[in-house]
């Protein structure tokens, strides 16, 4: 077994990638464009609860999730898309959406 493959290493990208990822998915509206009033985080990682940018199983490195919420136009009332990310992702996405038009 090499450095590299420890058990329980965390083999996510580095933060430079997770943000372009982020953009792109901004881009793509895979990922809400703007920062919204709330976030909620919490460590209720049941099932399967993945990342949605880097895709890592929370509950496997027990994680707390970041649920965003992106309020769908107001032709679909009281709906709200749900998008939920790991701490690390969580801060590439927010970096992201403030330095998307510098």
């Amino acid at each position: 077994m090499t450095d590299s493959t420890r058990i329980g290493e965390d083999t996510r990208p580095d933060f430079d990638k997770l943000r372009d990822k982020a953009r792109a998915m901004i881009d793509n509206r895979e990922l809400p464009a703007t920062i919204p009033k709330s976030v909620i985080a919490d460590d209720y990682t049941q099932g399967n609860c993945k990342c949605r940018l880097c895709g890592v199983n929370l509950k496997r490195f027990g994680d707390f999730r970041y649920c965003i919420f992106d309020y769908v136009p107001d032709y679909v009332p009281d709906k709200a898309l749900e998008y939920i990310l790991c701490f690390r992702c969580h801060a590439a996405w927010q970096v992201a959406v403030i330095t998307r038009f510098k």
